[in-house]
């Protein structure tokens, strides 16, 4: 997940459009989006963690940061 963080702001400003008539892809973007649009990447399991079963509440002023963890 780490590494996500660390290549996805690579990926947005990459993503941005370029305003020239032709947009010329490098090798390099070409084999991260390969990567990035695979729908095997980053496979989201249709499961649901309520962090109320793991000690978070929704008062407003508890700190939930190790029952989201």
């Amino acid at each position: 997940m780490q590494i996500l963080f660390r290549i996805l702001p690579l990926i947005l400003i990459l993503s941005i459009p370029d305003s020239s008539e032709k947009r010329k892809e490098s090798d390099l973007v070409r084999r991260l989006e390969a990567i990035f649009y695979d729908p095997a990447f980053a496979r989201i399991p249709d499961r649901h963690f309520p962090v109320s079963e793991y000690g978070a509440t929704g008062d407003g002023i508890t700190l939930n940061t190790e029952a989201i963890q």
